[in-house]
């Protein structure tokens, strides 16, 4: 993480510079069946938390551009006739709660980046697939990031607790440094997003706001 101190904030401290040099925009799941009100999760009620976090995505995507960063968005499928699902013996997190199936299944409207997400794609970003939750787990992601050079993410999406987390933990594990966005990241579960946040600031990197990155970055969003 390059950091440069140049001059101080109004409390004495120096404020923290990014370089945006081997740096990438992860976007975790940002698609209709879990941010969009007429996917999956907002036809039952649950997803305001996760509708209202889509305009935060979109600055933090334009802010991303901005600087020279290409962002990486992942799209997760579901499979109807998944067979690692049938012969599970304890009840899966798809299946419970009343639910009966997976949200995003393969090839559905749930299962696209959100509209107004995907108008901002470049020819330069990459769009990829996953079938678990981290954005790592037999993916091409590590492949294009090693081969691009990065080694520093800015992490955001949904849900906060999940998929978002287990991205952070795993681009850890592969000694990439991470920023993760509080405020453009989204869980079902308020308690378990503050959670998320907490730990990942303790154990995993720097967790900021939208608006702290602008700084960072000497952007404005």
């Amino acid at each position: 993480m390059s950091e440069q101190h140049s001059h101080h904030d109004g409390h004495g401290h120096a404020p923290w510079r990014l370089d945006p040099g081997g740096v990438g925009l992860l976007v975790v799941d940002m698609q209709n069946g879990y941010v969009h009100p007429h996917g999956d999760i907002g036809r039952r009620g649950q997803g305001a938390p996760l509708q209202a976090v889509v305009p935060a995505v979109g600055r933090l995507i334009d802010l991303a551009h901005a600087a020279g960063i290409d962002a990486y968005l992942s799209r997760q499928e579901h499979l109807p006739d998944d067979a690692t699902r049938r012969h599970r013996r304890l009840e899966s997190h798809h299946h419970g709660a009343g639910r009966s199936h997976s949200p995003c299944l393969r090839g559905t409207w749930d299962a696209q980046i959100e509209a107004s997400l995907a108008d901002r794609i470049l020819p330069s970003d990459y769009v990829f697939t996953k079938h678990r939750a981290s954005t790592f787990y037999d993916t091409s992601l590590e492949s294009m990031l090693r081969m691009r050079a990065i080694n520093l993410l800015i992490v955001c999406g949904v849900t906060t607790n999940y998929c978002v987390d287990s991205s952070v933990r795993d681009a850890y594990a592969r000694d990439m440094e991470v920023v993760l966005v509080g405020n453009a990241c989204a869980a079902l579960d308020r308690d378990l997003h503050e959670a998320t946040l907490r730990n990942t600031a303790l154990l995993h990197g720097r967790v900021v706001t939208l608006e702290e990155l602008a700084v960072a970055l000497r952007r404005d969003v």
